[in-house]
């Protein structure tokens, strides 16, 4: 069990009084005359200022089973093309990829989530927390996507809890998955906009430092945050807030934070990735005399990172980074900063697991100080 996280009798209560908060909060915004977010039966219907749909704003239960600290949190309505694009942002252990849900099944909603796991587990070393949400329109339509998914190829790479009409699929190593003691239900800058037409996503940079590196003030996670401030630019507890119709291309605005060109610095950027840099072993020549030759065995750390992604300021001439940024991202208007980061080097860096194979390759994005577009280019299916 996750440490934060009650039993479930405890966790059902706090559910509740989540939704009696929410309902305050959305007296206040009504009255103010700000997005409205309305409490409805089994579920949340909420009015973001993302919706860039005529269509309605569907209701949805999944972020009361997402943690409060996912650093990326999506949901999406179900389609083909959504069930394709949001399972591949989902471990490839989950076996997801490449299910086609039978016609029939009575599904309204899919998600994920990605967050710290504070749990210890039997094997060390399995990384965030990672999670794939269905939701169906009834518990007992529900029961009939479980009883399908139970025997779908790859069942036994899955587990699935049911939690009334949603289920949450995690990868064999997570036998248990309590409701969150704090979920994304909580987060008052989370208000996302889902509708028939339309995605909603949500991203934090500085809890993915928590997430692939661990607490923030280990070495490595302040070091990486370090590169996140000085290279992209991102200001301590940004978190992002964007909508999408087709899951390539992604537009929205900072909630919180945002990106400031004025701290960005490249030079304390590489060298704080370069701190991470250990030397395993050198030697002179192979006579063991005092040459120009020399050769060193390098654990490079967290610092390969910076081959995984290239970033790009305005009026700046050089990138950081191997490679020039991506240009498939849709620049946002005065655009500050350009990136690209291919996700599962990134990963692999950043985590330390070599591992890591992910089903999305690249992540592009284009930011000014209060918006930001976010492109990403996805694997075949295999």
């Amino acid at each position: 069990m996750r440490k934060d996280q009650p039993s479930q009798s405890t966790t059902h209560s706090d559910v509740m009084k989540q939704s009696k908060q929410r309902k305050r909060r959305t007296a206040a915004a009504m009255i103010a005359g700000t997005a409205a977010v309305v409490a409805v039966a089994g579920g949340v219907t909420l009015f973001g200022i993302q919706n860039h749909s005529s269509a309605p704003i569907q209701a949805t239960e999944i972020p009361m089973y997402a943690p409060a600290d996912s650093d990326t949190f999506v949901i999406a309505p179900f389609s083909a093309n959504w069930w394709a694009k949001v399972s591949a942002m989902a471990p490839q252990e989950l076996m997801l990829q490449g299910l086609t849900p039978p016609d029939g099944l009575k599904i309204e909603q899919v998600g994920y989530s990605r967050s710290q796991d504070t749990t210890p587990r039997a094997i060390s070393g399995t990384g965030p927390l990672r999670v794939f949400y269905i939701e169906a329109t009834t518990e007992t339509e529900m029961g009939k996507v479980r009883e399908w998914l139970s025997g779908a190829s790859g069942y036994d790479h899955r587990i699935l809890h049911q939690e009334g009409k949603v289920l949450v699929i995690t990868e064999a190593w997570v036998p248990d998955y309590p409701v969150p003691a704090k979920s994304m239900m909580s987060v008052a800058s989370f208000n996302p906009a889902v509708t028939d037409q339309q995605a909603a996503m949500w991203y934090s940079p500085q809890l993915e430092v928590a997430s692939l590196a661990g607490p923030g003030d280990s070495e490595k996670a302040t070091a990486l945050s370090t590169y996140l401030q000085k290279g992209f630019g991102f200001t301590p507890g940004t978190a992002w807030s964007g909508t999408s119709r087709d899951g390539d291309m992604w537009s929205g605005k900072f909630a919180t934070g945002g990106v400031d060109p004025a701290q960005i610095d490249f030079t304390q950027a590489t060298s704080a990735m370069m701190s991470q840099r250990k030397v395993l072993a050198s030697a002179k020549d192979a006579n063991g005399k005092n040459s120009q030759s020399s050769y060193q065995v390098v654990d490079p750390g967290v610092s390969a990172a910076l081959s995984a992604a290239s970033v790009s300021v305005a009026g700046q001439s050089s990138p950081l980074g191997a490679r020039p940024p991506s240009n498939a991202v849709p620049a946002v208007r005065d655009a500050k900063v350009t990136a690209a980061v291919d996700v599962t080097a990134w990963d692999r860096a950043v985590s330390g697991n070599l591992a890591v194979s992910e089903s999305v390759l690249t992540r592009s994005l284009s930011a000014n100080t209060t918006d930001m577009n976010i492109s990403f280019v996805y694997a075949s299916p295999k």
